[in-house]
């Protein structure tokens, strides 16, 4: 029975009190400084690095290097900030302002400009290695030449010392 009267206590004292909530279409809504209403991409900043795809809990966003699109679900996302936190090149914004309520399920596609790289400077070679390189193929090149001119040195002085020989017999 208390329960009943303390009830009917809170009734009776709301029914003469100011309203608690406010007529929200008729009067705007008050957006703090950290309220999150949605998520907002900066397109020339992003470098599709799918690093808010890999951050993402519910799996709302979905990155395409290849086609270079950036696409969120607004249905899946719970506005968790873990996209915004982990975005390297600050393409990435939570917008205080909510989103329009969808009847339908809607996937935010948004088109990112691809940024050519830049080529990599053609680094000068080592002539060190370079010349050690050629040095063993002219080496590998040589030795059998060497020793070729060695055999035939060796016989050609042998020729001479038995043409000489028979010489010194007489």
């Amino acid at each position: 029975m208390s329960d009943l009267l303390k009830m009917c206590h809170t009734v009776i004292s709301s029914l003469y009190k100011k309203t608690a909530c406010k007529m929200y279409p008729v009067e705007p809504a008050k957006y703090f400084k950290n309220s999150r209403g949605s998520v907002k991409l900066d397109p020339p900043k992003c470098i599709l690095c799918t690093l808010c795809e890999k951050r993402c809990p519910t799996g709302a966003i979905k990155v395409d290097r290849n086609a270079g699109i950036w696409e969120i679900d607004r249905t899946r996302c719970i506005v968790c900030n873990e996209c915004v936190s982990c975005c390297r090149p600050g393409a990435l914004s939570m917008e205080n302002q909510y989103t329009t309520p969808d009847v339908k399920i809607s996937v935010e596609k948004v088109n990112v400009p691809k940024k050519e790289k830049p080529k990599p400077k053609k680094q000068p070679t080592e002539k060190k290695t370079v010349s050690k390189k050629t040095d063993t193929k002219k080496t590998a090149e040589k030795a059998p030449k060497e020793q070729e001119t060695k055999k035939d040195a060796a016989e050609s002085a042998q020729k001479k010392q038995e043409t000489q020989k028979p010489k010194d017999k007489e």
